[in-house]
């Protein structure tokens, strides 16, 4: 045998590495392939909601009229509030002061020009929202693949790729600014970390500019306070003034994204569903320990958060009593083994990573606000998945090791196969309800044709209730809703232009934390009178609760027109719903 085939103990040993790294690099590969199935479906969900809505405003048709490249989510204020309720973009029960506007200018100018110029490209829409999540994937691949290496940098990319979080934002192409936000905020961050470590004025100068440009995004880019505000309390060992200094390219970008929604007065304000601080911080306050704990196990435990946020308070309180021992214990374990250098980056990605999820605390708990903390969320998990399964050092047997061990199974179970079944799920929900939407709003945009008006005795779904006269494509088409999840109805004809409404169990349409149109905050009493157009509304009775049990509606003509379409909602659609004959009455269902 010559020596030339013969390999040499140390040629042995590069082969194997780049057959391992090699391999290695395939795993990664198929593992990002299949994040992108578990999110394929959602490039053919249709459009849904609000971007019917900012299809208008983009076409200068939504009130009130052309509105400029940078307003498309500001949907309701005193200026447009009294029009959307007569055409029935909003029902009828909508709060008299509801505000609903989101500062976020550089989204929208994004969206305006897209509908400008392709109105119904709802796959390039989607296309769109999935590019943008590949680029804050790669994001938090070179992120942590800085601060430790390419292993637990693809482990953590794989997580925060797959996670359910994204589910919302990827059908809901309104929702963009979530992935924008988080692209421009990663970036930021990255060369926030290097001005930190390297002091080099260029890098603080770029991350102030990528900073500010993540706040022209929208507010989901305060979300990266909690990672900055997280390095300088444990990730540097500077002086307090190096530390203040450090925070200013985020922090200068940050005040003045605020002083500028409070100036130019943004925000939601007398409705549900969120809790804007700057209007009502009583009520922020309120809940927000109990959002913030279906946060933190939506995002660590993979948690179902529509289940969450309908169980009591001590379901939560058991589940974080349960895991937060566990979870304490392999991170502790995990950072007493890991390589010294990787500490502090630890830390202040575990930190930040429940910082982060105080900005988000203002809205209804949902998976879709973790795109931010999933950022740390994964870091930490791939870290200690890393120091479980690839040890540097031969791993305790028994005690704190073992439990480790089985802690980072459980999180394995969780990250990479519970969250991302999850999230196939959820988003073939999404796109299959948005798909149902706007197949019933096919059905009533057909009989519609010719009517002069279209009355809703009573809606099912939300689809129904908002935004309608954009979803079937006429706003000058009044579309009214009179009940929303009543349950079942009794319509009691009155008169020849006159109904009533009775609901039971349940209310003629809720008040509380979940309904954006108006809180159950003591302002509706029996007797009020609401007049929109064609139709004067008079609450009648309240339940105990304060919910609305019955209402009289007075019309402006007669029932018996034949230019009014009447509908009824029910689980398995539409159905074509007159009124009874005068005197009579008949009892609707879902």
């Amino acid at each position: 045998m010559s020596a030339s085939a013969i390999s040499s103990p140390s040629e042995t040993v590069r082969a194997d590495g780049s057959r391992s790294r090699a391999l290695s690099t395939w795993l990664f590969g198929l593992a990002l392939a299949f994040a992108f199935l578990v999110h394929l479906p959602s490039l053919f969900a249709p459009y849904t909601i609000d971007d019917f809505a900012q299809r208008d405003m983009a076409q200068g048709i939504y009130p009130p009229g052309d509105r400029g490249l940078f307003a498309l989510y500001d949907f309701v204020d005193d200026t447009n509030r009294q029009e959307l309720v007569d055409r029935g973009v909003l029902p009828w029960w909508t709060h008299p002061h509801l505000v609903v506007r989101f500062f976020r200018p550089l989204s929208s100018l994004l969206l305006d020009v897209e509908y400008r110029i392709a109105p119904s490209a709802v796959l390039w829409g989607h296309i769109e929202n999935m590019l943008w999540w590949a680029g804050a994937s790669a994001l938090v691949y070179l992120l942590l693949a800085r601060l430790f290496n390419r292993g637990v940098a693809r482990i953590a990319c794989v997580i925060f790729a797959a996670s359910p979080c994204h589910v919302i934002p990827l059908v809901w192409v309104a929702n963009r600014e979530v992935f924008i936000s988080q692209v421009l905020g990663l970036a930021g961050l990255i060369v926030y970390v290097r001005w930190r470590r390297e002091g080099s004025a260029r890098h603080g100068a770029t991350s102030f500019a990528l900073f500010a440009l993540a706040m022209a995004a929208g507010e989901y880019s305060l979300c990266f306070a909690g990672y900055v505000a997280a390095f300088e309390l444990v990730g540097t060992r500077d002086s307090f003034v190096r530390r203040v200094l450090g925070a200013a390219p985020f922090a200068l970008p940050a005040a003045a994204y605020l002083a500028l929604r409070a100036a130019l007065h943004y925000g939601v304000r007398s409705g549900g569903l969120y809790f804007d601080p700057f209007w009502d911080f009583p009520g922020f306050i309120e809940g927000a320990f109990r959002r913030f704990a279906i946060l933190l196990c939506t995002g660590w435990l993979g948690s179902d958060d529509i289940r969450l946020v309908a169980e009591p308070w001590s379901v939560i309180a058991i589940t974080m009593a349960v895991a937060i021992p566990l979870l304490a214990a392999a991170i502790v374990r995990t950072f007493r083994v890991m390589p010294a250098s990787f500490r502090l980056d630890a830390a202040w990605l575990l930190l930040g990573s429940v910082l982060a999820i105080v900005p988000v605390l203002a809205v209804i708990a949902s998976a879709r606000l973790l795109g931010v903390p999933m950022i740390g969320i994964g870091a930490v998990v791939s870290l200690v998945l890393t120091e479980a399964w690839f040890p540097a050092h031969p791993p305790e047997r028994r005690g704190l090791g073992e439990l480790t061990s089985l802690v980072a199974l459980g999180l394995a179970f969780i990250h990479f196969v519970a969250a991302p079944y999850h999230g196939l799920v959820n988003t073939r929900l999404a796109s299959a309800v948005g798909a149902l939407m706007n197949s019933r709003i096919d059905w009533a945009r057909e009989r519609a044709a010719g009517k002069s008006e279209v009355i809703v005795l009573r809606a099912e779904t939300i689809g129904t209730v908002l935004f309608t006269p954009s979803t079937m494509g006429d706003l000058e088409l009044p579309w009214h809703v009179l009940s929303y999840e009543a349950d079942h109805v009794l319509v009691l004809r009155t008169g020849e232009q006159s109904l009533e409404l009775v609901a039971s169990p349940k209310p003629l349409f809720k008040m509380d934390p979940s309904e954006v149109f108006r809180p159950n905050d003591g302002t509706l009493h029996a007797g009020d009178v609401v007049q929109i157009r064609g139709i004067k509304v008079t609450v009648l009775q309240l339940q105990k609760d304060g919910m609305p049990r019955r209402a009289r509606f007075d019309f402006d003509r007669n029932l018996d027109d034949p230019s009014i379409l009447w509908i009824n909602e029910t689980l398995a659609g539409f159905e074509e719903r007159p009124p009874p004959q005068k005197g009579q009455g008949e009892p609707i269902t879902p």
